[in-house]
């Protein structure tokens, strides 16, 4: 994060949330939701909020996929009001 200073990591499925926050992350149970970072995080990354949601690949492999991408589309449009918004 030396040169990087994001504000907001958008989670692209489950692959990314297990690799940021450990083998107990699933999408179903995150998804959409602003996540705090484990406890003992550094604090250069603890300011950094974490949206979780589908990966768009699942979009096609999903049984309803309009829904799907809907809600994909939902979880990505709350991304420029958490930058707008003071960190945590």
């Amino acid at each position: 994060m030396g040169l990087l200073r994001p504000r907001v990591l958008v989670l692209l499925g489950a692959t990314a949330g297990k690799a940021l926050l450990g083998s107990t992350f699933t999408v179903n149970r995150n998804r959409g939701a602003l996540i705090r970072w484990p406890a003992g995080a550094p604090a250069e990354v603890s300011a950094i909020r974490l949206l979780a949601t589908i990966h768009p690949s699942a979009v096609l492999r999903a049984e309803d996929q309009e829904g799907a991408y809907a809600g994909l589309v939902a979880d990505l449009s709350r991304v420029p009001s958490l930058l707008d918004s003071p960190p945590p």
